[in-house]
Parts: structure tokens; sequence; C-alpha cells
């Protein structure tokens, strides 16, 4: 990090005034960084683990991972840490909170961080690779005009395909054209201009610096790129195009694929974010797809020799080391599920004979091999022994087994950056596997990945050598290798069973497919080129090179301590939450960067409420549990009506809560005792959801929502308060969804009336005031509250272009229609309990309210980063006391 620290500080002339903090955190199998805004700047967290087969996301082009990784995440901290003006003064006043760099569009932050992550790496990365040719290839081959590639569509997150990845993508093609045009500085000029704080200056520094406006600028540059696009199209449509058979039942994110060997079967596992997301099973015979369960995203499925199951990797959870990756199995006849590994960290696998098999898991220094065994009456892999390879440094990637099992083939990634098919013999030893006679396939340009062998004379390969990832065969006793697709967009990944029957992971403009085809329809002189390469044996190190370290490196390591940061780092004005509805004062929230404990401190006067208060709450999380407490005090319990009186309050709220994240479903738990005046007790909160939404609307399709919030009263009558809510979502036609759900809140004690529909309690809130009535003003209280609802959400078009230079992104629109029934039963107006709040409740008689809710919801973006729902709607209100009207609602999903 210390060099890329001195390059960028060299580039931009910009000196962060804090010391970035670096967090390499061993959570997870995932490798990837991020940026957070901390309570004192800006701080990066890495995952350290290697990428493994990362073709699939773009991430392959690297030489050295973590020079990457850091040089990405630093270029963020210097493009959104800059500021000046008005937003240095302002955060000199109340901490670090100002960021105008951050105001720009996703477009240009990931943009210019893909930009310098290639650069730094001299031109090896994601702004200079085939896969990101590949999609603006693809773009312009479905749409000769633009490519689609609209500038306000990637100025947020956008729902419509390539979503997120265009902005990295598309976001680095587009600077790095302003670059060859206007000079290397452009970009950390532009990065200067708009670090103050005036209205959107963004838009500001790239007419200063360019002269023009970033929408023309834009448009220059798809144009430029639409003449290129053009003469690369032309050459790859000079040969017959190779022809596919779609077999997958849509285009979206296909993690595997896979083929029985007979080759009747395929199984893939995909996800775009709907309902049709799952495992699927693909019936040659009779040309039809099954869903074998959905929602299993799984990875290098392999289908078992009898067919009576399927071996897969899927991640699952662990409370101390987030989310990893272990081999599962699935019987395909009951649908059971068995996990075979327990440790994680699998990132592929491959069977050497029935029972045993070749092991890779990802670590942070890269890839290890082992050799596992599996017990089959237990499903499990009850062996596993790292096997020694000599020729560690290669990133051993996509091992393949010859069916005579005498030799192994494997990618390797090298200094370069560049992967080459490697081969070796293999002999199983007991409980291990020998590896020896390593040799390279030499003098085929490109990168080379995912060897198959076809059988032991023939072997497949996808290469990038043309710029169009293409799939090959190799001919290992001739030394001629062909290529035997012609494709416009690119295979990225493949299977291939004896009888040269081929599916194949295709992209295209609108996602990947499963597209099938047979070798046999090919005749030898049809395929596309014919070239020699040679089989050359690796000399293997003696020894394997230690790294030294040099001690000198560490002098400005600190041990680290969190006591610093229950110190306040930064103030806001304004406020709401922790018992304050809307306040104006003096507010702050501290973290610590490894996420053990965080805290608010409120000094405010609560506009809503008309009363000053004070609050503290925080949260200490231990690996399996957190601690949470919130303390408030007050001037008065309520002033807000003549039938509240004026009574100084001290309440808190401590407990213990956790959560258990499974595959599928999440359950919650809470326990806590709490001291509102006049009550003090015990709350106990569950709550279970399976519940699925689509990608694109982020409505819910699928799944149930259950809670039960239950509330015992200590001190006075030994009353219980009960809330249960459960809904239900299942999909209807067209994408639309219903919701049936509803609420029962019942007082189980000495019917204390404290059943309400309205707004009270700070603490005390989800068993009392969680039912309100839209379109009726009055509070009743009684004894049970019933809340029953019908939604239905209807989807009515996906807007696939926002408003490009205001920060305000339309993603969808969808309607919906609700219908409400509320009823208070059981009122009585004589109160068992004795407390000063007896002389201002004002008891009603048990009624019925009835509402219909018709609304139109704008799924938008606000600043590029602050997803909101804009409501607008009618509720019809016909019984006695109700009021119809349209209203507005905005809030931040």
């Amino acid at each position: 990090g210390e060099d890329v620290y001195r390059k960028l500080s060299k580039f931009s002339n910009f000196y962060p005034r804090n010391r970035i903090i670096i967090l390499i955190s061993p959570r997870g199998d995932s490798p990837n960084g991020y940026v957070t805004i901390g309570p004192r700047g800006l701080y990066i967290t890495i995952y350290a683990v290697h990428p493994y087969e990362a073709i699939d996301y773009g991430l392959d082009s690297y030489k050295e991972w973590y020079k990457t990784l850091l040089s990405h995440e630093f270029a963020h901290v210097f493009h959104i840490g800059e500021i000046r003006g008005i937003s240095n003064i302002l955060s000199r006043i109340f901490g670090r909170i100002v960021y105008p760099n951050a105001l720009t569009p996703v477009f240009y932050r990931e943009g210019f961080a893909v930009n310098f992550e290639t650069s730094y790496n001299n031109g090896i990365g994601r702004a200079n690779s085939n896969y990101s040719k590949m999609y603006i290839r693809s773009a312009f081959a479905k749409n000769p005009k633009n490519g689609n590639i609209w500038i306000d569509r990637f100025s947020s997150k956008p729902d419509v395909w390539p979503f997120t990845t265009g902005c990295y993508l598309y976001g680095a093609s587009f600077l790095e054209y302003l670059k060859a045009r206007y000079g290397n500085s452009v970009l950390y000029r532009m990065n200067f201009d708009s670090c103050n704080f005036y209205y959107f200056p963004w838009i500001y520094s790239f007419k200063k610096e360019t002269g023009l406006g970033v929408g023309n600028l834009w448009t220059e540059w798809l144009n430029n790129e639409r003449l290129e696009q053009k003469v690369e199209l032309n050459k790859i449509k000079r040969y017959k195009l190779t022809k596919f058979r779609k077999i997958s039942p849509t285009s979206g994110y296909i993690y595997s694929i896979s083929l029985s060997r007979t080759g009747r079967y395929a199984f893939y596992s995909m996800d775009n974010g709907e309902k049709v997301s799952g495992l699927y099973m693909y019936d040659f015979y009779l040309k039809k797809n099954r869903l074998i369960r959905s929602n299993l995203i799984c990875k290098h499925t392999f289908i078992d020799e009898n067919n009576r199951g399927i071996f897969y990797i899927r991640e699952d959870y662990d409370k101390e080391r987030g989310w990893l990756n272990n081999i599962y199995y699935l019987d395909l006849k009951r649908l059971t599920e068995f996990k075979l590994s327990q440790g994680g960290h699998i990132s592929d696998f491959k069977f050497y004979d029935k029972d045993n098999l070749l092991l890779i898991k990802s670590t942070e220094n890269g890839n290890r091999l082992y050799f596992g065994k599996l017990d089959r009456k237990l499903m499990k892999i009850s062996v596993e022994n790292e096997i020694i390879n000599p020729y560690n440094d290669c990133r051993v990637e996509s091992p393949d087994f010859a069916p005579d099992r005498s030799k192994i083939a494997f990618s390797v990634k090298e200094s370069t950056g560049k992967r080459f098919i490697v081969l070796a013999n293999i002999k199983n030893v007991g409980t291990t596997l020998n590896i020896t006679k390593v040799e390279l396939l030499s003098e085929i340009p490109g990168s080379n990945y995912f060897p198959k062998w076809i059988n032991n004379r023939f072997i497949s390969f996808i290469n990038d050598n043309n710029g169009v990832f293409n799939l090959y065969i190799a001919d290992l006793f001739n030394e001629k290798y062909y290529r035997v697709t012609n494709l416009i967009t690119g295979i990225l990944d493949y299977d291939i069973s004896v009888d040269g029957d081929v599916i194949g992971k295709i992209y295209s403009p609108d996602g990947f497919f499963i597209g099938y085809w047979n070798l046999s329809d090919q005749n030898r002189k049809d395929f596309f080129s014919k070239k020699s390469f040679s089989i050359v044996r690796i000399k293997l190190p003696k020894k394997r090179i230690k790294i030294r370290v040099d001690k000198k490196l560490s002098i400005n390591q600190k041990n680290y301590s969190s006591l610093k940061y229950l110190f306040p780092s930064y103030w806001l004005p304004i406020t709401s939450g922790n018992g304050v509805n809307l306040g104006i004062g003096l507010f702050t929230i501290n973290h610590d960067y490894i996420g053990r404990f965080d805290y608010s401190f409120a000094l405010v006067y609560d506009i809503v409420d008309d009363t000053f208060k004070l609050s503290l709450s925080g949260n200490y999380n231990f690996p399996q549990f957190s601690l949470f407490g919130n303390n408030l005090i007050h001037d008065s319990l309520y002033n807000s009506s003549n039938n509240y009186v004026k009574n100084f309050g001290f309440s808190f709220y401590y407990g213990i809560k956790d959560q258990i994240m499974r595959y599928g479903y999440i359950a919650m738990g809470k326990l806590g005792f709490l001291r509102e005046y006049p009550f003090g007790g015990i709350r106990v909160i569950t709550e279970y959801s399976n519940v699925k939404a689509y990608y694109k609307w982020e409505i819910p399709y699928s799944g149930l929502l259950a809670s039960n919030d239950t509330y015992l009263e200590l001190f006075d009558g030994n009353w219980i308060l009960n809330r249960t809510l459960i809904r239900y979502y299942f999909p209807v036609f067209k994408r639309s969804a219903f919701e049936i759900g509803g609420e029962i809140l019942t007082d189980f004690g000495t019917e204390s009336g404290l059943v309400y529909m309205g707004y009270d309690f700070n603490y005390l809130y989800a068993p009392v005031n969680g039912i309100a009535s839209l379109g009726y003003s009055e509070i009743s209280f009684g004894n049970m509250a019933l809340k029953e609802n019908i939604t239905l959400r209807i989807p009515i078009f996906q807007i696939e272009r926002g408003i490009g230079v205001f920060p305000v992104y339309f993603n969808n629109l969808f309607g919906g229609v609700n219908i409400n029934l509320y009823e208070v039963l059981g009122a009585n107006k004589s109160r068992p309990f004795s407390c000063s709040l007896n002389n201002f409740l004002n008891l009603d008689t048990d009624y019925i309210r009835f509402t219909m809710d018709f609304s139109i919801n704008f799924n938008t973006m606000i600043f590029y980063d602050f997803p909101s729902i804009l409501k607008i709607g009618y509720v019809y209100a016909p019984m006695r006391g109700g009021i119809n009207r349209f209203y507005i609602s905005f809030a931040q999903k």
C-alpha cells in the first residue's frame, strides 16, 4: 500500500489528513474490498483470499492480486477523500461527514478506480481486458447506434443488464478515452475541481477541463467506440458464426454447468433475480427443463455416475468466519441435501474415482491442493491431506483428470498475468496423489482457461487470443491446436461429453445463457484455425524460496486500541431515532473499525414531542451474539396534547440479541429489560424470514415472514402484551406478487387497555403502537387489536433511463392495491392498575376500521447512493371518522 499511496499522492497532489486504515479481514471466501466512510475518515477493508477462476467477474486481469485490489481501493480514498473550500471548513467544524466527490455518478467513481488499477499495473486490469471489450462489443452488436450505453443508466446502480458491472467497465472505458484525448492528468484535475461544496461541481469539472459537457463527451466516446467495434465485428463476421441452441429458460447469471457422462442430462445453476432462479436439469431426450430446487445458487456442479445425485459447492454462514464455501450433495430422488465438508475455503473439486477426490482451497496466499476421501455411508469427506505441490506459485485452477486417470490438466497464472495449460502425470498413492513430470503447452498466444479432456489424446480449452473467448481443441499427439467456435460475444465456461456434446455459458447483451451444440456437426476442415504448439517440460525449483520480511517496515505498526473511538469524532445538527423522532441539537455516531462496538449520543430538542432529550445508545458485538443498550432522559413524558401531563422521565432498554443466517432463511432473537415510566418488564422478540424478492423490482414475491413480540410487566399487575405478525408472499401473473398477512395484539393480563392504535412510548413501541390506521386520526384503546391486509403489487414498467444530470434516478414503477381491516376489541374505561396514565387515557368502545389504498410507487435512487421509495396514493376510509384523501410518502428503503 505504501507504493500505491506515494504514486496517488504524486499524481493528484493530494495528501490525506489522517492515516489511511487498512483492515485485513479473514471473514468469508469471497475476494473483495471496499472503502467505508468511518468516524474519522475513510478506511479500507479487504478480504484476504485469492480469487479463483475470476474470469466470471472480470477480475481475472491482474498480475499480483493484492496490488490490484489495493490500488483500486486507494483510488477511491484519493477520489472521495479529497475536499477543499466550504467542505473543508465544514469538516473541521462537524467532523469528516462532507464528501462532495461521493456525489459523483457511479460510472465515474468506479471507472476512476478501475482506470487507476489498470494503469498502476502497467496495463493489466479490467480497463484493458478482453472481458471488458466483450461487454462493449456485445452491446454494439445488439444496438449498432450506441449499444444502449446511456449515461443516465450507469450514473446510478442500474437494475438492467449488465447491472452494476457496466458502471465499472463502461466507466473505465469512458475515462480512458478522456485520458487519451485530454492527457493523463485530466482525471486528477477534475477530482480537484469537484471536491468543493456547491451544486454538483462534478458537472462543472468536465466543462472546465475539456470545454464540453459530460453528456457531449459521453456521446463522443460512444461514437468513437461505434467505429472501432464496427471494425472488430466485421473481422469476426468474415467467418460463419457458431450457432448454439439455447436450453436455459432465460438469461441471467450462470454459476455452474455440467454434463452427465452419457450426455443426456445437463445441470446448471442460474440466477436472474426472479422466481426462475435455482438449480436446473435439462433432458436432451425430452428437450425439457426441470427446476430441481428454486433459489439454489451453486458452483462446480458434478453429476454422480449413477445420475442419482449431484455434487456442488455453495455458501453457508459461520458466525465467526462469515460465508464459507463447502461441498454439498443433493439426492435427486429425495431432494435431501448433505454437507460433505466442514472447514470452508473450497474453490473446486474433481473426483479421481468413485470415492477419492482432489480438493482446491483458496487461501490468502493462493490455492492449495488436497486429497480427500468420501465416506458415502456417512456422506462426509473423512480425509483431507495436503498434496505437496512443488510448483505452488502457479495458482493452480480448473483441474481435470484424463479418462485413464494417468494425467491431470489444469490452468496456471504466471507473473505476466496470463494463463497457460499445464499437464502432469498423477498417481494415487494411499491417502495422497503424486504429481510428477509437469509440462506446459507452449507457444499458444493469449490466455488459456478451463482445460477438459475429451479422451487421452485431445484436450479442449478456452482461449482469448483474438479478443473473443472461443473454444479450442489441442491434439497432444501431433501438437496441433484448432479453434472450433467463432463467437461475437464469448464462452466463459463449458462442459463436454465423450461423444462431443458441448454445453457452454455464453455471454449475450441480455445476460448469460446455456447454449448447446455438438462437435460432430463440424468436420475438421470447418475449424477456424489450425496452428502448432509445443509441450515443454517445466524445471521445478529444488527449494521453495522463503520471502524475507524486513522488520524495519513494521516500525509504524501499533496495537489496535478501540478506546479512542469512544470520543466523539463528529457532530450533526439534525437527528432522528433512538427515542428521538426529529431533533435539533448535537448528535454523533461512532464505531470502531473492526465492528466490535458502535454508539450514538444526542443532546437535542425533539420537535415532534416538544421536549428536550438526552440519548445514549450502543451495541457491543461478540462473535456469537450482541449486547445492546438504550438510555433516554427527557423533561416530559409527553407534552403534545392537553391530555398529557409533564413528568421527568428516564427510560432505558438493555438486552441481548442474536441472528442466525442460513442458506435460504434468517432467524433473529432479542431479549431485553426495559424501564419506561410507569412500566418495567421483560421483552422477547423472535423473527423468521425466508422471503425472496425480484432482483429488478425489489418486490417480495415468495416466502414467509413471521415474528412474535411479548412483553411481561414485572412491577404492576404482571400483565402481558403479545404481538404476532405473519406475512405470506406468493407470485401471481406477470411478475406481480400477492401479500396476505395480519397482526394480532393482545393483552393477556388484567385488561389494562394498553392495546391501542396510535403513538406513544419510546421503547415500548412494538407491542403497543405497531397497529396504526391510515385515514383515521383518533386513538382508541382496548384489550385486543387485529389488522388484516391483502396487498397486490403490480410492476408497471421498467424505466431503463433516468435523469442524467440531476441526481435522481428512477429505476422502475409499480402499483399497489391494499385492503386493510383494523379492529380494536374489549375496550374498557376502568383501569385495573393505578398509575398517572389513568388520569388521561381516554378509552373508546369496540370499533372496526376499514381502508382501501391505491398507490403508485416510484423506486428511486437519490444522490446516486440512497435507494428510496416515492409513493403517491389515495386512501378510501368508509367507516365513521374516516377521511378519504390523496397522500404522498417519501422514505428511504
